[in-house]
């Protein structure tokens, strides 16, 4: 508020073209509102959060989960783990795409903790140790708003062709695909406005993607809608997974308002398996 000393007496005509006294800030001075109106309402000086942004960035942090939740992702320096970075996506796959480093927040433990409930901590225990290693690659995103998209891969390797096989077989009997709708339904991914982004409306489908090379593969499907600031936005997350060997390879991308395009799915994932048939072990 301003006091007296920030005051000048201004002489001005009123309408009738007499000389009055009114109060203004000096020149120097920034101005002063009037004390005797209501302050400017805060939207209207804070930028409102986009909320397609803030569901872009749900939907990167929720595809970091996936990655480690479902298909490993983890570092080594072991023969092995050199392999399976080998195999994984890189930048020059993906012309017009960014690198950016995985966000999983504290998103992780939520999705965790249900589908360990849903599909039982013993499988997963399982899972985990009969692997020799498991590397995921960066997430690659490209576009903004309803043109976003992300891709990124993962691979993991098993200590024999059997273990991929009961793997494989899990994932055909749908026992991973009922856990993941209420695994996910209603999970909050915090975001750095301060607002959190909510799933509802998860529906999970599955699909059979091309898998020319491979000794099986399996696809998921899952839309979902993500709600920021009281805007729902659909979302389309693509898993797809390739037995190759002892390989197992995983191809995750997700779209903001579309599914990630069909044919790149094809190519990068014919990419992928090229790459682990020319590194036998």
């Amino acid at each position: 508020m301003a006091t007296e000393d920030d005051l000048r007496s201004v002489r001005e005509p009123d309408s009738s073209g007499a000389m009055v006294t009114s109060v203004a800030p000096p020149s120097s001075s920034p101005t002063v509102a009037p004390t005797f109106l209501p302050p400017e309402p805060a939207h209207s000086t804070r930028k409102r959060p986009n909320p397609v942004w803030m569901v872009a960035v749900g939907a990167a942090v929720l595809a970091g989960v996936i990655v480690v939740l479902l298909l490993g992702g983890g570092a080594g320096s072991s023969p092995e783990q050199a392999i399976a970075a080998a195999i994984n996506l890189r930048a020059s796959d993906l012309p017009g795409f960014t690198a950016q480093a995985p966000d999983h927040s504290g998103t992780g433990s939520q999705i965790d903790s249900r589908m360990r409930a849903c599909v039982g901590s013993g499988w997963i225990a399982q899972n985990s140790g009969s692997q020799l290693a498991d590397v995921s690659s960066p997430q690659f995103a490209s576009g903004s708003g309803l043109q976003a998209e992300q891709v990124s891969s993962d691979v993991t390797i098993k200590r024999s062709v059997g273990a991929v096989r009961s793997d494989l077989a899990t994932i055909e009997s749908g026992r991973i695909q009922g856990c993941l709708a209420p695994a996910l339904d209603g999970v909050t991914i915090p975001t750095k406005s301060g607002l959190p982004v909510t799933i509802g409306n998860v529906q999970v489908t599955q699909f059979a993607p091309s898998s020319a090379g491979s000794d099986g593969s399996f696809g998921i499907r899952t839309t979902m809608l993500m709600n920021a600031a009281g805007v729902n936005v659909p979302v389309v997350l693509d898993i797809l997974g390739y037995a190759v060997g002892k390989d197992e390879l995983g191809l995750i991308t997700f779209g903001i308002g579309h599914p990630f395009s069909t044919p790149s799915e094809q190519q990068l994932s014919s990419l992928l398996i090229t790459r682990a048939l020319a590194r036998p072990h």
